[in-house]
């Protein structure tokens, strides 16, 4: 009873978030735990699970100047920035999600460039389309230079050790480009993928077309 006013008191009286009130009740449920492991005393939590769900937040998305800041290369860009540059204007063109791009083979792209084949969240398998001609023949360069080294079911995207690139390590990347262009607050890949889905509809797209 003690610990449901306390609850009560959080969100009602003094107006918590729900995320603060979460990780306080968190740090209580797990000092329970260990007094009820080391002693006789019983753990409120095994018969009472407070239901605390986040509110859902709008996703954030970039707006175009800051899109054209993120891509635009440095002028002694390395091959790593170029590469990285690479994968944020994909994903804002695509809405690809990372785990996606990265599990890319050579055979996914289509022999023109216009069209990406992928396998994503469930295993649903779908097509993504290219608008961009630059973007297309930069593509077309990469899929043709895969394909002559490695083959059909070679990795897309490569690290730096020739393997296939991890989404950890291209989170990285875009981290580190966007604080050296100057942005404070963390560019994600999901928020590239909210940026593709709002230009598209700001451009006309069908908000029901998937």
């Amino acid at each position: 009873e003690v610990l449901k006013k306390y609850l009560s008191s959080m969100l009602r009286e003094r107006d918590l978030s729900v995320a603060t009130v979460r990780r306080r009740i968190a740090s209580i449920r797990g000092f329970c735990r260990f007094v009820s492991a080391h002693s006789t005393l019983h753990d409120p939590f095994e018969t009472w699970s407070p239901s605390l769900k986040r509110p859902k937040r709008l996703p954030r998305a970039l707006s175009r100047s800051s899109v054209a800041k993120l891509i635009k290369p440095s002028k002694a860009a390395s091959s790593f920035e170029l590469e990285t540059v690479f994968c944020i204007l994909l994903m804002g063109a695509t809405g690809l999600r990372v785990s996606e791009l990265c599990g890319l083979v050579v055979k996914d792209i289509g022999k023109d460039g216009a069209a990406i084949h992928t396998s994503g969240k469930g295993a649903i398998d779908r097509i993504v389309y290219i608008g961009n001609e630059i973007l297309k023949g930069q593509l077309v360069q990469r899929r043709d230079a895969g394909l002559a080294e490695s083959g059909l079911e070679a990795s897309f995207l490569l690290n730096s050790r020739g393997n296939t690139l991890q989404p950890q390590t291209l989170r990285r990347r875009i981290h580190k480009i966007a604080s050296e262009r100057g942005f404070t607050a963390p560019i994600t890949p999901h928020q590239l993928r909210h940026t593709a889905a709002t230009m598209l509809l700001e451009n006309g797209a069908e908000v029901r077309f998937d």
